[in-house]
């Protein structure tokens, strides 16, 4: 007569102190293996398999299961530039025709001055959990 599988399995409820159940099952479940399973409730795991993989699964909790770092990070950055400026000058007579008559308008003067910038401004938050 031969011994079910399942007779052949552990049995254990894990609680976990600073993990969810359902982040760590992904990680679990493959390791369970044949005639093992693995769910999850809350923040407990509850585990069936064999021996030796439990106590690999059990290691791999211990690993998983610790203190995480929260770290923020902000970034800032500003970048003003100045893209183009330019500068026209200009003078002289201009000459106005019409039905073949010429009349002289004078003189003129013209200064143009334009002037282009770009202002922009990132901030960006990062956060870590770890």
């Amino acid at each position: 007569m031969s011994t079910p599988i399942w007779a052949e399995t552990k049995f254990r409820i894990i609680t976990l102190q600073h993990r969810f159940a359902s982040d760590l099952l992904r990680t679990i479940s493959p390791m369970v293996g044949l005639g093992g399973t693995a769910m999850d409730i809350d923040n407990q795991l509850i585990l069936r398999a064999q021996p030796e993989r439990m106590r690999e699964i059990e290691a791999i909790i211990d690993k998983l299961d610790a203190t995480s770092v929260n770290r923020r990070i902000t970034v800032s950055n500003s970048l003003t530039s100045t893209t183009e400026t330019s500068h026209k000058f200009r003078s002289g007579n201009a000459n106005i025709s019409n039905s073949g008559r010429s009349q002289n308008n004078g003189g003129g003067t013209i200064f143009e001055s334009n002037t282009r910038s770009n202002s922009q401004t990132c901030k960006q938050l990062i956060i870590v959990i770890r």
